[in-house]
This record gives C-alpha cells, structure tokens and sequence, in this order.
C-alpha cells in the first residue's frame, strides 16, 4: 500500500530588507494622518482602515517582490499556482497592482475575504503583543480548516506571498491602545503586453 498526499498550494514567507523596512514604517505612520479609502472591507462595521501608500517606496518594494518571485522556493510553494490556472494560451508578465496600508485598532479585524489577481502579499509593519492572521480552505474531504499565523513584533518587517483566492482573516486583538499595520497587495497578469 502508498499512501498519497493531493497537491495544494502554500505561501512563501521572507523578511524585507532592513533600509526598506525601516522606509515603509516611516510611510504607514504619515499615511494614517490621509482620509481612509472606502473599499468593500472597510464598509463592515468594525472592520480597520485602508490607506493608499504615497509611492515613495513603491518602486522599492516592487523590485523586492519580483526578486522574491523569481527565487525557488517561490516556484515550489505558489508559483505552481499560476499553472494551474489553465486559462492562457500563453504566459503573460506580472503587474504589480498599487498596494494598500492596513491600521487597525485592537477591537478592528478585516473579516474573511479574498483578493483579486493571481498573488496577493502582507508584510507586518508594527504588530501588537499578540495577534492572529488566519487562512482558511476546504480539505478533500469538504471540511473547513484553518492556517493560523500567530504574530508578535517578532514578525515585524516579515512578507508572505500567497494565492489571491485563499481565504483569509484578520482577528481582532486583546491589546487595547496597540495598533496592528500592515501593507498589502495584488500581483495580476498584465495583459497589455
């Protein structure tokens, strides 16, 4: 008897260079003096707000991501994702969609949703003593089940990278005062090329 395992997709995960880092931290705490963006997350009540990040550092952070898309690992945990799409007739580049800040207060969360494009990212900017980012799929058995990511400042400066379809939460948390940023975004196929 060989047992099998069915495939499926993970999330790569690796530290933003320290100067880039330290930049972007820089950018969230200006970015919350700017007026919210309403999205579809932010209309839930409870839900934390979304700022758009000013560009300073975009190119940066760009040329960080592509560099990571490139690398093995990437390839071997949710690069297979892109080929099993099976809905190109040939390859397309990627386009970096314009990526988001995330604030949240302790009593916020952003409730379960997906992303649009192929990839989507998060990086951990200034995290509270405790919080929790959470993915959630369906086993082959039809049951739901969860990926729990459990965050301190340890995770501060940490970027993962996973399939924009992957269900995901952000719970609220118990540290009243503290403050949860992030950086997200989307990675698409540019089909203008």
């Amino acid at each position: 008897m060989k047992g099998n395992h069915f495939p499926n997709h993970g999330y790569v995960r690796c530290s933003l260079p320290s100067d880039l880092f330290h930049s972007l931290k820089k950018e969230c705490k200006i970015a919350e003096l700017n007026t919210p963006l309403t999205t579809g997350l932010t209309t839930t009540p409870g839900s934390a707000n979304h700022y758009l990040m000013s560009g300073k550092n975009i190119q940066k952070l760009f040329e960080f991501l592509a560099k990571t898309i490139e690398k093995k690992e990437f390839s071997s945990f949710v690069g297979c994702y892109l080929n099993s799409l099976k809905c190109l007739s040939s390859d397309l580049p990627l386009f970096f969609q314009a990526p988001w800040i995330n604030v949240q207060e302790s009593h916020e969360y952003l409730p379960k949703h997906t992303h649009d494009g192929v990839y989507s990212y998060t990086m951990w900017i200034d995290l509270p003593p405790t919080s929790i980012f959470e993915f959630q799929y369906t086993t082959t058995t039809g049951m739901i089940t969860d990926f729990k990511l459990n965050l301190t400042p340890k995770d501060e400066g940490d970027l993962i990278i996973f399939p924009s379809t992957l269900p995901h939460i952000v719970y609220p948390f118990p540290h009243k005062g503290k403050k949860r940023v992030s950086i997200s975004g989307n990675i698409m196929l540019d089909a203008t090329k």
